[in-house]
């Protein structure tokens, strides 16, 4: 969901939100260092979830979702948007498993940028801590460049590591530059100037 609002999350809920990603990683038979994105079909069907999966551009050339849970009585369905890119598919199921786990419908127009900002802000958080925890990437810059600081590495260095984690988790990447400033391995500098690259630029550095 795309908010113009924006909410920040104290620190007992970020933990809230890291123990729960946690806890049904744990509960799904993953360990924090274990990719899932892979895996999601076979989450949802451990979690008696159907996937309904349709290509859906709606009007214009925006997207108006990537996935939504949908609930009824008897039966829970998450809306797969196959039109979007996968990374962002797989993120997006992510995100409404936040809404699953625990019970909050995020209520949405498909028209406007609508609904709870800080219920869908720890939805957000929510799924990147499911999909890339905290604790398995601070191990992967620690083991990779021998510091937790990566203040001074180049941008080009920074995209192919940013490349590997992107193709190992799934994580999109914009949330994986993300998560790197929130684990205050970048500095604000480095995180906006590589949040302005268009990953999706087939003659762009990072394609």
């Amino acid at each position: 969901m795309n908010m113009k609002a924006t909410y920040d999350l104290s620190v007992k809920e970020i933990e809230d939100i890291k123990e729960l990603a946690r806890e049904k990683r744990v509960v799904l038979g993953f360990s924090n260092d274990a990719p899932i994105a892979n895996d999601l079909t076979l989450v949802l069907e451990k979690l008696l979830i159907t996937p309904l999966e349709l290509p859906f551009k709606g009007n214009g050339q925006k997207l108006v979702f990537s996935a939504m849970l949908l609930c009824s009585q008897s039966e829970t369905f998450i809306g797969i948007n196959t039109a979007d890119y996968f990374d962002k598919q797989i993120f997006a199921i992510a995100h409404e498993l936040y809404h699953f786990y625990t019970k909050t419908r995020s209520v949405q127009n498909w028209q406007e940028d609508t609904g709870d900002v800080e219920i869908e802000t720890k939805a957000n958080r929510f799924a990147a801590e499911y999909l890339l925890p905290e604790d398995s990437l601070k191990r992967r810059i620690i083991n990779e460049f021998g510091k937790e600081s990566l203040e001074n590495v180049p941008q080009q260095t920074l995209l192919r590591f940013i490349v590997r984690i992107h193709c190992i988790w799934y994580l999109p990447y914009r949330s994986v530059v993300k998560r790197l400033r929130e684990i205050k391995a970048i500095t604000q500098k480095q995180y906006q100037e590589l949040h302005d690259i268009d990953e999706r630029n087939p003659e762009g550095e990072y394609w």
